[in-house]
């Protein structure tokens, strides 16, 4: 069983299975079977099912300014590291947290700190616990990212599909 849109040669083939629609349309010819088919055209600038491009919805959180606890000073070294890789990747986390000693990340004259300026220049959010500022006394210091509290982190955790902690 076919349709035809009046004037036009293509051919639709029914479904097995489908159900008649109760739709009247002046352009099309119907028979007895009362099935049709419409097909149009959507323009998907950004489908649900594609993440936007160079973004991944991952959520890295730093509790210290150095990664791993043997020697401080390849810690501090393999924290650069970190940052100036991420910042090279072609999909980029979408947030960072600052959290405990890794607020450290963020002050004034900090190793990593323009490493965190260039992410958060390239679109990353970076979110810093104020608590953590506050007990450091360190809140006047801070130069990357955004001061919040735990309700804004675990806001921004729970939308995070991934979450790496470090």
């Amino acid at each position: 069983m076919t349709k035809k849109k009046k004037g036009s040669q293509s051919n639709f083939r029914v479904l097995e299975g489908a159900r008649p629609l109760d739709i009247e349309d002046p352009e099309l010819e119907q028979d007895d079977s009362g099935f049709y088919v419409r097909m149009f055209k959507h323009d998907f600038t950004d489908p649900p099912w594609r993440k936007p491009a160079g973004k991944t919805s991952l959520a890295i959180v730093l509790t210290s300014d150095k990664w791993g606890s043997e020697d401080e000073e390849l810690g501090r070294i393999l924290m650069r590291d970190l940052l100036q890789t991420l910042a090279e990747k072609k999909e980029l986390p979408q947030w960072i947290f600052l959290v405990n000693a890794g607020v450290r990340l963020g002050l004034k004259n900090a190793k990593c700190l323009e490493l965190l300026q260039n992410l958060e220049g390239m679109g990353v959010k970076i979110l810093v616990s104020k608590t953590s500022l506050y007990h450091f006394g360190v809140e006047t210091e801070l130069r990357v990212g955004e001061a919040v509290t735990m309700f804004d982190m675990v806001a921004a955790m729970y939308r995070a599909e991934k979450l790496i902690s470090m």
